[in-house]
């Protein structure tokens, strides 16, 4: 039992029961409502993925990187009303803030679809306040102005080619807050490069004129605040 103390239990079973819901299931394990099953039955669900090769090794818990540390303390700090995270193909972020925020609203769009269908399988498995979305990142009109209150981007722009336009749209549909990281250091195989100004100057093409901005390790945390 101790071995699937790694995963994000809650979230990993809620996956398996998602992914298997077309089998109609009549296991006790697919019946119960999710917040009513003990770690006994969470467990016997992740053993039920693992068997059938599902992909739970995303949501294995990972120590906190001092960038993830950061942008959860602001979190902490503004206790958002709902978020949507954009994820990058190897991120884990989203995982560990549905973890710490059990009933917080959360959407997540992605780069390559994965984490969108992933949550999309643990809103059917039972975690209800999380949910998938596909949609193109620079044409985000399924989501009305002002629908986030935050909105999350770790690692995430210097892998997509049109992140002006994609930040611009993203201004739109943000409340409060909007939370980047990027490297500080071009990469040969990013397809874009964003500095301190020139992420100020798209936020205040949105009339965004109120930042945060700090340096760690060889990343730049910035939260524009409308």
């Amino acid at each position: 039992m101790e071995h699937y103390q790694s995963y994000y239990n809650i979230m990993a079973a809620a996956m398996v029961r998602g992914s298997l819901e077309q089998q109609k299931n009549t296991s006790h394990l697919f019946q119960k409502k999710l917040e009513d099953l003990n770690p006994e039955e969470i467990n016997e669900l992740i053993l039920i993925g693992l068997r059938k090769n599902m992909s739970l090794d995303v949501l294995k818990r990972r120590i906190d990187s001092p960038e993830i540390t950061k942008v959860m303390g602001f979190l902490r700090g503004i206790q958002p009303d709902n978020l949507l995270d954009i994820s990058e193909p190897q991120g884990s972020f989203i995982w560990r803030v549905m973890d710490e925020f059990r009933f917080l609203p959360a959407t997540v769009v992605d780069i390559d679809s994965q984490y969108a269908e992933l949550a999309k399988f643990m809103h059917k498995g039972g975690v209800t306040n999380i949910r998938g979305q596909q949609t193109p990142l620079t044409d985000m009109s399924c989501f009305s102005n002002e629908q986030f209150d935050v909105v999350t981007l770790l690692d995430v722009l210097q892998h997509v080619q049109e992140g002006e336009k994609i930040l611009l749209e993203i201004c739109r549909i943000t409340k409060r807050f909007v939370i980047c990281v990027v490297p500080l250091k071009p990469d040969p195989q990013h397809k874009s490069a964003f500095t301190e100004h020139s992420l100020r100057a798209i936020f205040k093409k949105k009339d965004i004129h109120q930042f945060k901005v700090e340096v760690i390790r060889n990343s730049l945390v910035m939260v524009a605040r409308k």
